[in-house]
């Protein structure tokens, strides 16, 4: 009689195959992290703004800058989570 296949065997594993997925996790995390702290420090520094153009100045480079960094990652968040649900289903499907 075989045994039932591993949990952590690489082989029926969903992360099998191309490590893009932990990566992208990984990449995802870091950017949706940047983001917030851009976006946070942007917010506060229109706060503390002496002026329109400091507040402007804030604005256009953490305040957009972090979004795109929320957006990417959360795109990247999601492509990944897609990917392992793909795999995790063909591994199923060959069973």
């Amino acid at each position: 009689m075989s045994e039932p296949p591993s949990a952590h065997d690489p082989a029926t594993s969903a992360e099998a195959g191309s490590p893009w997925p932990r990566a992208a996790r990984s990449l995802g995390t870091i950017l949706l992290i940047g983001g917030l702290v851009a976006v946070i420090g942007a917010y506060l520094g229109v706060q503390s703004a002496a002026s329109l153009r400091d507040e402007l100045a804030f604005v256009a480079t953490g305040g957009i800058g972090g979004i795109a960094a929320l957006i990417l990652g959360t795109a990247l968040l999601a492509a990944a989570d897609l990917a392992r649900s793909q795999r995790r289903l063909s591994v199923t499907d060959s069973r």
